[in-house]
């Protein structure tokens, strides 16, 4: 059950992430340089926490553990070249990838798809957005449900002011302070 949540969480936070900063994509590549770095730092600390605690503490001192044989795992002797993890990181097709939970291609298309929404402009993209977050809202705790009407208001609303801006600056100056204070 899990793990058919992974793929549409996945889809539609790395689409409306990367879509939703409009076409400038050297914004993009900054925040996804910043995002890396970040998560080598912390990584980094995380080990070292627990390397430190791990010699302070010593868990598992004084007993022996019974090991059970295991098989050798079915990796080792496999050797993977440069040009087999790009041929596995493009997948045959997206849902293909979705059905076997194969993540790094889905965070493939996930990114091409993204760009290539970041190219578009209108109805079309405003609605493949809504429909990403509507995904990854669905996906969420069931107390987020009205994540959609909030995006749908948010629309509505945004052409509302973007309207009355337009109005406005048809207006002679300073009628729209005279008008709102009359009232």
């Amino acid at each position: 059950m899990i793990k058919s949540l992974i793929v549409p969480l996945l889809f539609g936070t790395l689409v409306v992430g990367i879509a939703g900063h409009g076409d400038d994509m050297k914004r993009v590549g900054k925040l996804a340089l910043r995002s890396l770095f970040y998560f080598e730092v912390v990584t980094t600390l995380a080990l070292l926490v627990r390397l430190l605690a791990r010699e302070h503490r010593a868990p598992g001192r004084g007993s022996e553990p019974r090991r059970p044989r295991r098989a050798a795992p079915s990796w080792r002797g496999r050797s993977t070249s440069f040009g087999k993890l790009i041929e596995h990181m493009v997948p045959q097709s997206f849902f293909d990838a979705a059905a076997k939970n194969e993540v790094l291609q889905i965070v493939f298309f996930s990114i091409i798809f993204a760009v290539a929404l970041s190219q578009v402009h209108g109805p079309a993209r405003r609605f493949t957005l809504l429909c990403c977050e509507a995904s990854r809202g669905d996906v969420q705790v069931h107390g987020h449900r009205d994540d959609v009407r909030a995006a749908r208001h948010w629309w509505r609303d945004r052409d509302d002011r973007r309207q009355e801006r337009t109005r406005r600056s048809r207006e002679p100056r300073g009628a729209w302070f005279s008008r709102s204070t009359s009232r």
